[in-house]
Order: C-alpha cells, then sequence, then structure tokens
C-alpha cells in the first residue's frame, strides 16, 4: 500500500494551477475512491472504499494545502486494511520555498511521520528534514516541487507537446524522489461542476518510475482529467493487481488569504 499512498498524494498535488494559463482555484475538494477492477487471485482485493479530502488556497505569495485520506481496501483472505492519512504544506512559486508534513491519523489523532523542507542555497536545492530524523543535503539533480511540476505540465499541455517529463519530489517520504513520464491527450468529456465548465482541460497519463532505477516497468501508473484551473476529476490508479478510481463529488471554491492571513 505505501505506493498507493505516495501516489494519492503526488496526484493532489497535481491540482495545483499554473497562474499563466488560468487563475488557479482556492478551493477544497472531496474525491469518494472506490474499485475500478481487479485481476482476482488468492490474495486478490475484492473491494475498496474511501474519501480524499483536499483543501487549497493561496495566503500572501505561497499555496497552503491540506490533504485529509481514508481507505479500506478489502482483500479476498486476509479482510479489510484501513489507512487514514493527513499531509500539511506551504510552496512558492520559484520552488524555494517547500514545507511538508505528514501524520497517520489514529483514532482522530495525528501522528507525526515526516517533517521538512526545501529551500534553495544559491542555485542548488538543499533539503532539510526535522522528523522522525534530523538530515539535511544538497539535492544531487534539479527536482521539481508540486507546483513547478504542474506549471511545466500545463506549459507542455499549452504548447500542444502529448509527452513530458520530471523529476519530482512530493514531500510524503523522505527518499521518495520520483522520475515521471506523462502523457497528454485531448479531453472530450464534459464538465460536471460550474467552476469548470469554462476551463480547458486535458487528459493526462502518468507512469512514475523510482529515481535511477534500471527497469523499464513503472511503479504505479495514474491517469486523470485536469481542468486549466487546478481541478481534477476522474482519477485512476492501476497498481498492476487492481485498479482504483477516485470520483470529484464536492468542489467548493475559496478566496485567497491576504499577507494579514485574512
Amino acid at each position: 500500500m505505501r505506493h498507493f499512498f505516495k501516489n494519492i498524494f503526488l496526484l493532489s498535488y497535481l491540482f495545483i494551477a499554473f497562474p499563466a494559463l488560468a487563475t488557479p482555484l482556492s478551493h477544497t475538494a472531496k474525491y469518494d475512491i472506490s474499485l475500478l477492477s481487479t485481476e482476482g487471485g488468492a490474495q486478490s482485493v475484492v473491494g475498496a472504499n474511501g474519501i480524499l479530502k483536499y483543501q487549497i488556497r493561496k495566503a500572501c505569495s505561497y499555496w497552503q494545502t491540506e490533504t485529509i485520506f481514508s481507505l479500506d481496501i478489502n482483500y479476498d483472505i486476509s479482510g479489510i486494511e484501513t489507512t487514514n492519512w493527513k499531509q500539511e504544506t506551504t510552496e512558492s512559486l520559484d520552488g524555494c520555498v517547500f514545507d511538508f508534513k505528514v501524520f497517520t491519523r489514529d483514532k482522530s489523532t495525528d501522528h507525526s511521520d515526516l517533517q521538512g523542507q526545501i529551500r534553495c542555497d544559491g542555485k542548488k536545492q538543499k533539503i532539510y528534514v526535522s522528523h522522525p530524523f534530523k538530515e539535511d543535503h544538497v539535492l544531487n539533480q534539479t527536482v521539481k516541487t508540486p507546483l513547478q511540476q504542474m506549471e511545466n505540465l500545463f506549459t507542455a499541455a499549452k504548447a500542444g507537446k502529448k509527452h513530458f517529463s520530471s523529476i519530482v519530489y512530493d514531500g510524503t517520504q523522505y527518499n521518495g524522489i520520483m522520475f515521471v513520464s506523462v502523457f497528454i491527450s485531448e479531453n472530450k468529456k464534459p464538465a460536471r461542476f460550474n467552476a469548470l465548465k469554462d476551463k480547458k482541460s486535458w487528459h493526462f497519463d502518468f507512469a512514475f518510475y523510482p529515481l535511477n532505477d534500471k527497469t523499464d516497468v513503472p511503479a504505479y501508473e495514474t491517469s486523470a482529467i485536469y481542468y486549466e484551473n487546478g481541478v481534477a476529476d476522474e482519477i485512476i490508479q492501476d497498481f498492476g493487481a487492481y485498479r482504483l478510481l477516485s470520483t470529484l463529488k464536492e468542489l467548493k471554491p475559496l478566496r485567497n488569504l491576504t499577507c494579514s492571513g485574512k
């Protein structure tokens, strides 16, 4: 299940939009998660039920997010596995500020799993981890933070490109830097929410590879519809033995916060 957690949080970050394409939408969104298909077998997944609650809001010159995630996976033999996670982030458009906190939720109590930040050090990026251990080091390659990733992704889509790739760090695991390959195509499905009906959208197919892994087989794959104001719908996550579908059920625009916090 670890790959699923990384995937769902990375996708939640990708909801952030690129301001050059359209005004990013500060909003809250709720997604229902269900089992789309399963390959069967002795250890097969026979059911899935979950909720993803996501909020993104511009606060002065930064973007703040909160993701709350709850999922029950039902296995044919071993029964139900329940997971509850929360993540909070603060990020700047230039990628020089990226603060991340990850929590495991147990009986409504949050237990800290990971806390750290990325800062620019001259032309280099430096990652600082403060929990569960203290460590800092300069990143050996240019890593896109989630906001930068979406900026480049929408720029590629607007330019008519069919393929895009980058190296991304989403702050869900200490060493979770991924190479991401994305195929872009036109979305032909109509929008279901008023805030999306006049927005351009695309269909993206993502393949995630652990950095420096020699295999040509992705760790997991995802497809989704993304609108230029940063909202996503119909997210399909493929883990090989089964696929999950996350469907947008509620969407509420929020007002941006001023530098005074009001």
